[in-house]
């Protein structure tokens, strides 16, 4: 039982943040997880400043064409909207959606394992936006990609297609059901299972268990999200899982990296589907 007060341990998380904020050196990828961690933070805690860390940062951005990066912004986007109801949000929304139709002639040009990475980049702002804005039109496209995706995946028998990447499309699956509409059951069904069988099959075997626990806490950490986020929302069974999720999550705290963005991203976003959260963060920070 952790004897300082919650007031103090979300302090402790302050503070690391403002003494490492955000800045041009934070890209892509790590960019969207820390975004997307200040989002769960805010909304498991309440607590005004994680808000602003998302506001100020979007406000700040450039969408100018060709830069890519914006797609990793688009569920941060969503939420300042939810949160604020200003349509310049909204209207930023539709700009990035725009730039998908520039996006998709790389993706159709992309190898096997630029197509997995190209996915990560933009699903779950597609998924989101076809569920708010556009009458769920592109769910059958989004669906097929996913398929295809998971298709390349199950094939590789040469491990051209990396662990890490591997746990990238899991958690761009579980991103993206966390916006899909369950009111179309039988695509929300076909993405569930995709994801489910990917973690069995990154996880089932204990030689794949011994390579998740040989990976860098950054991957370890997301690993753990992955599978918390995925039992909190019902996807798989904690009673399968939450042992393993744990075991990645301390692991990774073992071993952290508090100079790598992304291990800061995944760490909140793992934190915040963790029921012994502020333990957690009062660990790290």
């Amino acid at each position: 039982m952790m004897s300082q007060s919650q007031s103090d341990v979300l302090s402790s998380l302050k503070k690391h943040i403002e003494k490492s904020p955000l800045d041009s050196t934070v890209k892509g990828y790590d960019l969207g997880c820390i975004l997307n961690g200040y989002a769960l933070m805010y909304k498991l805690t309440g607590d005004k400043f994680f808000f602003d860390q998302i506001k100020s940062y979007i406000d700040s951005v450039s969408f100018e064409k060709g830069n890519f990066d914006v797609f990793y912004l688009g569920l941060s986007i969503s939420f300042l909207f939810d949160e604020t109801k200003e349509d310049k949000y909204k209207d930023l929304a539709f700009c990035i959606k725009d730039r998908l139709l520039e996006f998709e002639g790389y993706i159709q040009k992309a190898s096997c394992s630029d197509l997995i990475e190209s996915i990560k980049e933009y699903m779950p702002f597609y998924v989101d936006f076809e569920t708010r804005w556009n009458k769920k039109n592109g769910y059958n496209d989004i669906c097929d990609k996913f398929k295809n995706a998971a298709e390349l995946i199950s094939r590789d028998k040469t491990s051209s297609i990396s662990l890490e990447k591997r746990i990238g499309f899991l958690k761009t699956l579980v991103d993206s059901l966390s916006v899909l509409s369950i009111q179309i059951y039988e695509d929300y069904r076909l993405l569930e299972d995709i994801l489910r069988q990917g973690i069995k099959e990154l996880f089932f075997g204990q030689e794949d268990f011994d390579k998740a626990l040989s990976l860098d806490c950054t991957d370890k950490m997301m690993s753990a999200y992955i599978l918390y986020r995925s039992i909190k929302e019902g996807h798989v069974d904690a009673e399968k899982y939450e042992s393993l999720a744990r075991l990645l999550y301390d692991s990774a705290l073992q071993k952290e990296d508090y100079n790598d963005p992304g291990y800061v991203g995944a760490f909140m976003m793992a934190t915040a589907f963790c029921e012994e959260y502020m333990g957690c963060i009062y660990n790290l920070f």
